[in-house]
């Protein structure tokens, strides 16, 4: 059985029609090349890795979550 075709508009929650554009058209303007990027130290996952942004110390932090519990 072949899959339905998709629609191009759907209705909102609210009950309007909304239009959205042909997959086709994303897919055209992708270009592959512009994800194969090589990672340096201060980027990509290596930016992120190792570093927490606030100032709460282990303790504090565990404190939280077992209060979310």
């Amino acid at each position: 059985m072949a899959s339905p075709k998709p629609k191009s508009h759907q209705r909102t929650p609210t009950g309007h029609e909304e239009k959205r554009a042909p997959l086709s058209g994303i897919l055209k303007k992708f270009d592959p090349s512009m994800l194969d990027r090589p990672q340096g130290p201060d980027s990509g996952l290596n930016a992120v890795m190792g570093k927490w942004p606030g100032d709460e110390t282990d303790e504090e932090i565990l404190a939280m979550l077992e209060k979310l519990s």
